[in-house]
């Protein structure tokens, strides 16, 4: 899941590691039908975090030691987007194509780069085996990643992105007017389709059913500290109804409090942390794909929409680890009432061919079945509780060995969602997030987390 955004946070890496024309011209060579922007204010990356830094940025990716020497403008922002195609790419002033054209050449001779080559007034060359790298006089573009024969292809349509005018180009469109508005170093606007279903589907929650997934807008800023990367935004839409829609949707969001701070584990594969009454929540989870195909095997065996309705406070969806290609869940929530606890001898007798339900405890049972095991049960203070297997049920109910610390605490507290995911989890479990996490290690340091919150 975790993929496309670590990508994306390699691209500015790959910038700095190399590391005029008038005004802000230079965006215009990133097409304006790009279903996500990004910008980083270097200037102000630098401020905060010293040029002492990105100069170990340039030592360890590519050996570079003199900034001054790269050709590239810091005092512009630097963007990254995503095309209509789906290819990602990041987009920079130039300072000096000459400076950038020794750069490069002493990097091919390092073997880190190939040789430069050139068609239309721009010269081209490919970084790490599969960025496509071009610039001319004004702009420096980076594509990919790009492979084998579409490599052609795509330094044709690289020197076409170079080459554009400002009716060809970002500056009017709307992604870029809301990322305008973002007074932060770092600062991110995407249609929702730009992201994977699962780590976009809490911010789609309350999308009209007749409506695309690329009419809806996240906004955002980022901020990296102490091996958190926190993304920090809101939905919005540039269709009237479906904009209301969101904004009604996110009003069922309460502000989140410490009930589960101390549950929650930065060790959790991911997790997913809100504040609702479950009446209203459960209209916006049920017309959710994504989130609800976590719940669809249950449901076939327990009335879980009723649990749900059940709940009012906070709710912790917690992804603990793989079983196989898909992640294991478990669930705490603080409860209202438990009337449903009555339906469940009703279950036991009409549980599907295959499946049984079992008394595992005082107002706690367990689902077995050939391709299912599953743990509920309702705890001290109307706490609900449930897993795919004992331990992980029962842990919703008692402190992480390992919590959120006090500062990560503070700063989620009062969110009115939270979705986290650890890159170390999911680097072990695929080898390409590893790679990238080894990648932005000098950028980011040890990069542990990434924090989605809605304000």
């Amino acid at each position: 899941m975790m993929c496309k955004i670590c990508r994306w946070l390699m691209l500015p890496l790959l910038l700095l590691s190399l590391a005029a024309c008038s005004g802000d011209d230079y965006l215009n060579a990133i097409p304006s039908e790009s279903k996500a922007l990004m910008s980083i204010d270097a200037s102000r990356l630098m401020e905060e975090n010293g040029a002492d830094g990105k100069a170990d940025v340039l030592r360890k990716v590519l050996g570079i030691d003199n900034v001054a020497d790269c050709g590239i403008d810091f005092s512009a922002k630097v963007f990254l987007f995503e095309s209509p195609e789906g290819d990602l790419g990041l987009c920079a002033k130039m300072s000096s194509a000459s400076d950038l054209q020794g750069c490069l050449e002493r990097l091919a001779v390092k073997g880190r780069c190939e040789p430069l080559t050139e068609r239309d007034d721009c010269h081209f060359t490919t970084l790490s085996g599969s960025w496509l790298l071009g610039y001319n006089d004004d702009v420096l573009m980076v594509i990919g990643p790009v492979v084998g024969e579409a490599k052609a292809r795509k330094r044709q349509q690289l020197a076409r992105y170079l080459n554009a005018g400002e009716e060809e180009g970002m500056k009017t469109s709307p992604l870029f007017q809301r990322l305008d508005t973002i007074q932060a170093p770092m600062a991110l606007v995407a249609r929702a389709e730009a992201l994977p279903d699962l780590l976009v589907a809490p911010f789609t929650l309350g999308l009209p059913s007749d409506a695309d997934p690329s009419q809806v807008m996240i906004e955002a800023r980022m901020v990296s500290s102490d091996g958190w990367l926190r993304i920090e935004g809101n939905t919005s839409s540039l269709n009237p109804r479906v904009d209301e829609a969101l904004r009604e949707a996110n009003q069922v969001f309460r502000p989140i409090t410490d009930a589960y701070m101390s549950t929650a584990s930065p060790d959790m594969l991911g997790c997913l942390l809100v504040n609702v009454d479950g009446g209203q929540f459960l209209p916006l989870l049920q017309a959710n794909k994504a989130l609800r195909a976590l719940m669809v095997g249950v449901n076939t065996v327990i009335d879980i929409d009723n649990i749900i309705r059940g709940v009012d406070g906070d709710m912790l969806l917690a992804f603990t680890g793989f079983s196989g290609d898909s992640p294991r869940v478990a669930m705490g929530a603080k409860l209202s009432q438990s009337d449903w606890l009555a339906d469940v001898d009703y279950w036991m007798r009409s549980c599907p061919p295959g499946m049984t339900i079992t008394r595992w405890g005082n107002d706690a049972y367990r689902i077995h079945g050939a391709d299912m095991e599953f743990y509920f049960g309702v705890g001290d203070g109307l706490r609900f509780y449930a897993g795919s297997d004992s331990v992980e049920a029962k842990s919703m109910l008692s402190t992480s060995t390992r919590p959120l610390d006090d500062k990560a605490r503070s700063e989620l507290m009062g969110k009115r969602m939270v979705l986290a995911a650890n890159l170390r989890q999911w680097s072990a479990h695929q080898p390409e997030v590893s790679t990238v996490v080894e990648c932005l290690k000098p950028l980011f340091g040890e990069l542990e987390v990434i924090i989605f919150c809605l304000r």
